[in-house]
């Protein structure tokens, strides 16, 4: 693990499951001298618990799960509460002292009588835990245990230039972007960003140029990240660098070129758009900035994701202008029928095209109810889930599959978005259609933006097999 101030901790732990629910292992401390594993347990323990408190998730029950233990039933080997605790509004170092002198005086039948001694002298306060928790959305458990090892990462230590790792991290860096939905020769597309990359054609030094933009089409491109041509040097604007625990990371630094979206963005005036702040770069006499952690245990493009959006939101200053005529264009309907992803390192397999089941369920529905459901498109390529039409209602709807926290977040932000830059919207009611319901408090959050989470339901076996709640129903006017 990794501290919040960004110093090794030596603890580990294991993290199963998916969706909402998830066991945790917390290794025991044990051994001796170089052998040792775990010695900060202590240390190890409430980082993690503190981790799991900010992210709002509840403490189904905790387990002393040594392996004498195991054989008992696991109601019997509980630790600390009784009851589900809900750990934001817990003491958690009071918490975690609780569940360890509970595993502490834990005696285990069948266990040797050095572990009773160690009871009688005290106990033993590093025993391997078992913890059952849930989440208030759905997690990837990749993406979960990622943050519970490293943290926000939101503050870096120095880092120093490493031109040595150029071709080989750029590689990597750009396997990672080919995990999108490809959506065209060498391009990949990101719904959740509404983010697209152009892989190529272009080399330097034998590695493609990265040209990233907003939508699944156009050409007005956000940003450039491309390898240095002389990697040792300040003259790219992309590097890559090494940080005190030895991770590559991609940098760039605060130059964003004039084109047709708008004029060149200095450096002095990207980190106040943008909101990002820069690293310490051994050397360096001009600010960079982070795009994407490259050596981690759950690599994926989020980062380099939210770095173009950052990018976007400085290249949409107060002169980003929308001309009026560019805007009532509309959208292709959703398509909800299966397609094939072709064999590749992995066997071909039928993706459902869930998103499209939704749209083609709600449009027909408000059909039958004499409305129409339309998908306003913006000529910069910002393109709307649907508009619904039904008597006097109007509403901006955005539909996705899943309750994950980036899911949410995309679909507040594109709301709030097309509702600032499309002017016929601007006094439309915003509803985020969600697969299942959330917690009170994202509820809440949302609702204070003017944004109304509705339900539906859709059938995992039966593709376009819809339950639409009666609360859904009657407030879209269709009921």
């Amino acid at each position: 693990m990794i501290s919040d101030a960004r110093q090794r901790i030596n603890a580990k732990f294991e993290i199963d499951g998916d969706g909402r629910d998830f066991s945790l292992i917390f290794k025991a401390d044990g051994g001796s001298g170089k052998n040792r594993l775990n010695r900060d347990y202590g240390v190890g323990f409430e980082t993690l618990m503190r981790r799991l408190s900010s992210i709002a998730v509840s403490l189904e029950g905790a387990y002393l799960d040594s392996r004498p233990a195991q054989k008992l039933e696991l109601e019997k080997r509980r630790l600390g509460p009784v009851k589900k605790t809900f750990l934001p509004a817990a003491d958690i170092r009071t918490l975690c002292s609780s569940i360890r002198r509970d595993a502490a005086a834990f005696d285990v039948p069948d266990e040797r009588r050095s572990r009773r001694a160690s009871v009688k002298a005290g106990g033993n306060q590093t025993r391997r835990l078992l913890l059952k928790i849930s989440a208030p959305v759905a997690y990837d458990v990749s993406v979960l245990r990622e943050y519970l090892e490293n943290g926000s990462g939101a503050e870096i230590e120095r880092m120093r230039m490493a031109p040595g790792e150029t071709a080989t991290a750029f590689g990597k860096w750009l396997e990672m972007l080919r995990t999108g939905e490809r959506v065209g020769k060498d391009t990949w597309y990101f719904l959740s960003h509404n983010i697209r990359v152009k892989i190529g054609p272009g080399l330097i030094n034998g590695v493609p140029i990265a040209r990233f933009a907003e939508g699944r089409r156009g050409t007005d491109w956000i940003v450039e990240i491309n390898p240095p041509r002389i990697p040792d040097r300040e003259d790219g604007l992309s590097m890559i660098a090494i940080d005190s625990l030895n991770r590559r990371w991609l940098l760039r630094q605060g130059i964003l070129h004039q084109n047709q979206l708008s004029k060149r963005v200095e450096r002095d005036r990207f980190s106040e758009l943008t909101g990002l702040k820069s690293v310490h770069l051994e050397g360096a006499t001009r600010p960079w900035y982070p795009v994407e952690l490259l050596d981690s245990s759950a690599p994926s493009s989020l980062a380099t994701l939210e770095f173009v959006a950052r990018c976007a939101l400085a290249r949409g200053d107060d002169r980003f202008s929308f001309p009026a005529n560019e805007v009532e264009l509309l959208g292709a309907p959703e398509i909800a029928h299966s397609y094939t992803l072709p064999a590749s390192t992995t066997p071909e397999r039928e993706v459902r095209r869930r998103q499209g089941e939704v749209w083609e369920a709600l449009e027909r529905l408000v059909r039958q109810n004499g409305g129409e459901l339309k998908k306003p498109r913006h000529a910069k390529g910002y393109e709307v889930d649907g508009l619904l039409r039904i008597r006097a209602k109007s509403i901006l709807i955005e539909i996705k599959t899943t309750t994950s926290a980036a899911d949410i977040y995309a679909g507040v932000g594109q709301l709030l978005l097309y509702r600032k830059i499309i002017p016929h919207l601007a006094d439309t009611e915003m509803v985020l259609l969600l697969p299942a319901s959330v917690a009170k408090h994202f509820v809440e959050a949302v609702s204070a933006y003017g944004i109304r989470i509705l339900m539906y339901r859709l059938d995992p076996d039966k593709p376009s097999q819809l339950e639409w709640p009666a609360s859904t129903l009657e407030h879209l006017g269709v009921g």
